[in-house]
């Protein structure tokens, strides 16, 4: 989080929970205990409420699925009263709904009928209608929580302009848009005039989530487990991924972000899989980018991602089929080179620092 010090006064509500407590001097800071309910059985890995009795974390792990399986959304809506209640206590010219969760959509719809006259502004990564991600079978009831969501707000922050013709096109959203894409932090060689890599042994690293249809690993195991017999190594950091057993594969499914740094450090190949449909916000690709080592980029059709890698040296496109892998990986394997760093200095436009500076100055205007 980039530390505003502009003339716009910023309050943070949140829960408390398992994750570390932030503290900032520019920003106030207020905490909300879940209730004991949505402690115990729906919010259990956030509060870190997991009982040591086994027959008590059964039942509670087999309600949260049997509420999971009547509610079309996450479950936080249960602690929405008391964020409609603390901003009705308060005199907040804006408000700002994170939707994420996705039931925000709903907390906007109650806040606007609580009576809140100020701005509400909706901050969203990825639509909920139509999301590649979500069960198509709930698609009715996604459009009417997302559209009631929309029609409370005067005004969303999106991450591409794919979102934004989304909400112009399929909702008739006529309010401001603004569009400002995940940030990232910058950490790497950036600065470099060229690119050197060596590939006499390829140490490639995939972090990331995985979807088995929409962002699928299987292609890559598969080639890589083809060459196991070569010098071609993969750290694979993700969850519930079917690995195979392969000495060339090493996956993990937690590591602390130091020591994913360590991870990138020591690898000479990054791994990218883009969406295979849908709308991405992506800022992985940007923080891929600015660590400045060849990106080996998987995919199935030329998406806005794709497009924009393009004008990027270092990224090599390569189909998300695992004989198109296996083939672009015998072909580099025991080269050495360098590209050139052209472009490196448009990424400065995505740093947190720079995303913080234009989401507030959008505020400031509204």
């Amino acid at each position: 989080m980039f530390p505003f010090t502009g003339p716009m006064e910023i309050e943070l509500l949140c829960f408390n929970g398992r994750h570390p407590r932030i503290n900032m001097n520019t920003i106030t800071i207020h905490r909300k205990d879940l209730t004991w309910f949505s402690s115990w059985f729906l919010h259990r890995d956030f509060s870190g409420k997991i009982s040591a009795n086994f027959i008590f974390r059964k039942f509670t792990g087999a309600v949260n699925r049997l509420y999971k399986m009547v509610n079309p959304l996450e479950n936080w809506k249960w602690e929405q009263k008391q964020i409609v209640d603390f901003i009705h206590d308060g005199d907040f010219p804006i408000v700002v709904l994170m939707v994420a969760p996705f039931s925000n959509f709903m907390l906007a719809d109650a806040i606007k009928n609580m009576g809140y006259c100020g701005k509400l502004v909706l901050d969203i990564g990825d639509p909920l209608y139509k999301n590649s991600a979500m069960p198509g079978a709930e698609d009715l009831i996604y459009q009417q929580i997302e559209r009631k969501g929309l029609e409370a707000s005067d005004a969303l922050i999106v991450t591409n302009l794919a979102t934004l013709d989304f909400y112009r096109n399929t909702f008739g959203y006529l309010n401001a848009i603004e569009v400002i894409p995940n940030g990232y932090k910058p950490f790497g060689n950036s600065g470099s005039d060229d690119i050197h890599f060596d590939f006499t042994a390829i140490k490639a690293i995939y972090a990331g989530a995985i979807y088995p249809k929409l962002r699928p690993v299987d292609p890559l195991l598969e080639a890589i487990q083809a060459l196991q017999d070569q010098k071609v190594k993969l750290s694979l950091f993700s969850t519930g991924v079917k690995v195979p057993l392969c000495p060339s594969i090493f996956y993990s499914e937690r590591v602390s972000s130091e020591e994913l740094a360590i991870s990138y450090d020591e690898a000479n190949l990054l791994v990218y899989i883009d969406n295979n449909y849908g709308i991405q916000s992506s800022s992985k690709i940007y923080e891929l980018l600015s660590l400045q080592k060849p990106i080996l980029f998987l995919y199935t059709y030329e998406s806005d991602n794709y497009r924009y890698c393009t004008q990027f040296p270092w990224v090599d496109f390569v189909r998300n089929e695992a004989g198109a892998i296996r083939s672009k990986l015998l072909s580099i394997l025991g080269t050495k080179g360098n590209y050139s760093a052209a472009n490196l200095d448009i990424l400065a436009e995505y740093t947190w620092q720079n995303t913080a500076r234009h989401y507030f100055d959008f505020l400031a205007r509204l």
